[in-house]
């Protein structure tokens, strides 16, 4: 007979994996993105909320760092030097929160941005100096430095070191545009891109660059 282990709350949500460690998931009770969000308060007058818990694989405990509040949603959670990072976006305030948390302790906001005055795309917490950064149509770092980059819809930062900022590309060669289908010598794959803050191409290479639950980079 298979064991099933059981977290203190069941209720049919997906827990997650969350690279770096492997104690913990997490799930948002309602998934939207934040540009999605303006949208609905623009239709509705407000959104209900969402909210980020995390489950703990050792004790099947559930934490859940902040109740539901009306118009304040969410993002991805990251894990950096044993502690746990997700950004809080506050329609209500107009803030960007970056919030620093351990899953049944307290929760703290080290860093707020005005929400005007950054790109709500794809925005959250990056490397471990806890970078707050976007990338839609540009990469941008909003702290602790300002960094802009113009991307190529296929390019996506991975992280920034030393100056250097290394972005995965993905490539497709073989396909038929005009006809939109695949040839016989379609290939998909990707492409490694190290650039510098300028924006200056230094190297490029195949293969995908991506971290582990060890913190070590890999090529593949």
């Amino acid at each position: 007979m298979v064991l099933i282990n059981r977290f203190e709350i069941v209720d049919g949500s997906q827990v997650l994996d969350l690279h770096g460690q492997s104690r913990f998931g997490y799930n948002h009770s309602d998934a939207i993105e934040f540009y999605e969000v303006e949208e609905v308060i623009k239709v509705n007058g407000y959104y209900k909320g969402n909210t980020i818990s995390f489950y703990d694989y050792k004790t099947g405990r559930v934490y859940l760092p902040f109740e539901l509040k009306k118009n304040v949603v969410y993002g991805y959670p990251v894990y950096i030097n044993t502690l746990y990072y997700f950004i809080q976006c506050d329609f209500e305030t107009r803030k960007i929160n970056a919030v620093e948390c351990f899953p049944g302790g307290s929760a703290r906001i080290y860093k707020s941005l005005n929400m005007d005055e950054v790109d709500l795309g794809n925005i959250m917490i990056m490397d471990d100096d806890l970078k707050i950064v976007s990338q839609e149509n540009d990469f941008r770092c909003y702290y602790p430095e300002q960094i802009r980059l113009t991307l190529e819809p296929s390019e996506s930062v991975v992280t920034i070191d030393e100056g250097k900022v290394y972005i995965n590309q993905w490539i497709e060669e073989g396909y038929d545009d005009e006809n939109n289908g695949y040839t016989n010598g379609y290939h998909y794959y990707d492409k490694l891109i190290v650039k510098s803050l300028s924006g200056k191409i230094l190297c490029e290479k195949v293969g995908y660059l991506s971290t582990y639950h060890n913190d070590q980079w890999w090529l593949s």
